[in-house]
């Protein structure tokens, strides 16, 4: 699952300036929300995989058929 979280940029008098959007992806682990630039990611059958911490990608790299459906 992808999400797109998005944050507005204010300047000083509290007017939005930008919108700045992150895409995010679930760690299929844990649950945990993760940017997609992150470092901490994988690759099995064509399809990448998003970490938020390298415990998270151990356990996936051990077992990815079973984390990967």
């Amino acid at each position: 699952m992808i999400l797109l979280n998005y944050f507005n940029i204010m300047d000083r008098d509290n007017i939005c300036i930008a919108t700045q959007f992150i895409t995010m992806a679930t760690d299929v682990i844990c649950g945990m929300k993760v940017k997609e630039s992150t470092d901490l990611k994988s690759e099995f059958q064509g399809k990448t995989f998003y970490f938020c911490s390298s415990h998270c990608k151990s356990e996936f790299d051990k077992n990815p058929l079973k984390y990967s459906r």
